[in-house]
């Protein structure tokens, strides 16, 4: 329904195209007969339309019920554990210097995160050399973990996210940062002229832990400037907030 503005136009140009051809290499179309002249009646015309009818009323029906059977699918995938994990991003959740990254696993299999990458075609981003987690995030005083990046974006230790098992309870939630440097973190110099506009491609590459060894690519969105730290700008927010 939201591409009504463009199927109209589009459609009504073939219809006028086709019209046209046909009276170009059809000249004599108009001379037709559409039906005998003992037969040409009301009641003839509603019987050999009764089939198209039928056929349209038929392929109409088929349609709502393909979409049905769909989201019936879907829905029981959903219910068996077969739920597709969801990439999402949290701007400055922890600590107001960097985007957090953070997976919700919906399926029943556990998630391994093998390769991050970052692509931006107006800006040259650095490579992270540094994915941090913590074991028990929602833990005060939780383990926090580091492994790191080669410059062809593998992790040195591959971590995982819990599948789904207990149906009961919530999904393994799984937060990450992307470090960049072993120093302060500050590319004020880098992001102080870029716009919201801007955007960064982050590609995580991951697989279920099923034996099928079969790689899934998570791409999420994001502004450079929320994105990339900004140590200066970040403090002086968080300070100017309160």
């Amino acid at each position: 329904m939201n591409d009504r503005g463009f199927y109209i136009p589009v459609l009504s140009a073939l219809t006028l195209a086709a019209f046209v051809l046909l009276i170009r290499f059809f000249p004599d179309v108009a001379n037709w007969e559409l039906c005998e002249a003992s037969r040409c009646t009301v009641q003839d015309w509603l019987a050999a339309t009764a089939g198209w009818v039928g056929f349209l009323a038929a392929a109409v029906g088929a349609y709502f019920v393909y979409h049905q059977l769909a989201e019936q699918r879907r829905q029981t995938a959903f219910a068996l554990g077969d739920g597709d994990p969801v990439f999402q991003v949290h701007v400055y959740a922890f600590d107001h210097t960097r985007a957090v990254l953070r997976f919700i696993n919906w399926n029943r299999r556990t998630l391994a995160i093998h390769r991050i990458r970052i692509r931006c075609a107006d800006v040259a981003i650095p490579m992270p050399i540094k994915f941090r987690w913590s074991e028990d995030q929602f833990t005060p005083g939780g383990v926090v973990n580091d492994c790191g990046i080669n410059a062809a974006g593998w992790l040195n230790t591959v971590p995982g996210v819990e599948g789904w098992i207990d149906r009961q309870g919530r999904p393994d939630i799984f937060d990450f940062q992307l470090l960049f440097q072993e120093e302060v973190e500050d590319f004020i110099e880098l992001i102080g002229g870029l716009s919201t506009a801007t955007i960064a491609e982050i590609i995580v590459n991951a697989q279920y832990e099923d034996g099928t060894e079969r790689p899934i690519d998570f791409r999420l969105r994001v502004p450079v400037i929320d994105f990339l730290p900004n140590t200066a700008a970040r403090v002086h927010l968080h300070t100017a907030d309160g």
